[in-house]
């Protein structure tokens, strides 16, 4: 896992992490997904290429989620990152995350945080 600092879009200290779905419940669901969203983030911010088993084996959370928080990860209230898919073979794909411009982030996201006012 990734040792930069959380950025401001997924620090509920900083700001209020907005989920939603049908099945979306804060009191039940919030501690839960704000885990997941922030560990995706810090093993895929390497800019590495991973397969969602991949991902799912380092941070412990199941493929499905780790998928839905790659998708929360592209939305605007999440920073709007840049998730790239690549396909490899039989319906399996891979994916690495940039910031939002596009870039790498494996220089340190500190150089490329941005606040987060809302």
């Amino acid at each position: 896992m990734s040792n930069r600092p959380i950025p401001a879009e997924l620090d509920p200290n900083q700001h209020r992490l907005r989920f939603d779905g049908a099945d979306y419940q804060p009191a039940r669901d919030d501690v839960r997904l704000t885990g997941q969203i922030q560990r995706v983030w810090a093993y895929m911010s390497d800019g590495h290429w991973r397969t969602l088993k991949e991902i799912a084996r380092a941070t412990g959370d199941p493929e499905a989620s780790v998928s839905a928080q790659l998708r929360h990860l592209r939305k605007e209230k999440f920073g709007s990152w840049t998730v790239d898919r690549e396909h490899i073979s039989h319906g399996l794909y891979k994916y690495r995350l940039l910031s939002p411009e596009g870039l790498s982030i494996r220089g340190g996201y500190s150089n490329l945080r941005r606040m987060v006012t809302r």
